[in-house]
């Protein structure tokens, strides 16, 4: 609400930006004036270094597209690590749902929930690979730290795509199935392994 400009831009304390990130997001606006956001690419950092452990919340596509339509943020738009909205967008639609964020009941999925808000009344998102950080979390996979990653984020996808489902929206309906489906057989495994 404090921000001057006319673009907001957001990335994450454990990234690292690319030297042209910035300029890269600006031309995206500048060339693009019809839409509303910009994600961009997501890398690991030094992966070399890291080569027993995960990075999350990576996007890889190399392919500069436009999404117009309600679509799954994780395969098709990226994650509020790499993101920059117009403000008047939030003049307009209003802010990010703050239960969903981090230390909240939502756990992780506020930017998710506000690119489908956006899409579902009409709005254009770029995505432009060009746009690039480098995400610099590195997790042991199936630790404690992995496993509660693993479902906040599964979490924050039923919390933010459920408040669509229940109005009805099909893709909404049909994440938080997926999503049920992927839980549900996780906790059956560590179920099953507790017994063993």
């Amino acid at each position: 609400k404090k921000v001057k400009g006319s673009i907001i831009v957001f990335t994450d304390d454990d990234c690292i930006i690319d030297k042209n990130w910035l300029k890269q997001i600006y031309k995206s606006f500048q060339n693009h004036k019809y839409i509303a956001a910009v994600f961009g690419r997501v890398l690991p950092y030094q992966p070399q270094k890291h080569q027993s452990l995960v990075c999350p919340c990576t996007f890889v596509k190399e392919k500069q597209r436009i999404i117009s339509q309600p679509c799954r943020h994780w395969r098709e738009i990226g994650f509020g690590n790499n993101m920059a909205f117009r403000k008047e967008i939030f003049n307009k639609m209003g802010d990010f749902k703050e239960w969903l964020g981090p230390g909240n009941l939502g756990l992780a999925a506020e930017d998710a929930e506000f690119c489908y808000r956006l899409l579902l009344k009409g709005y254009k998102i770029l995505y432009n690979p060009k746009a690039l950080i480098y995400h610099n979390r590195w997790l042991k996979k199936e630790s404690d730290e992995w496993k509660r990653q693993i479902r906040s984020y599964a979490c924050g996808g039923l919390a933010a795509y459920g408040f669509y489902a229940f109005q009805g929206k099909k893709l909404a309906k049909e994440v938080v199935r997926e999503h049920l489906k992927v839980t549900f057989w996780y906790v059956y495994l560590q179920i099953k392994k507790g017994i063993k």
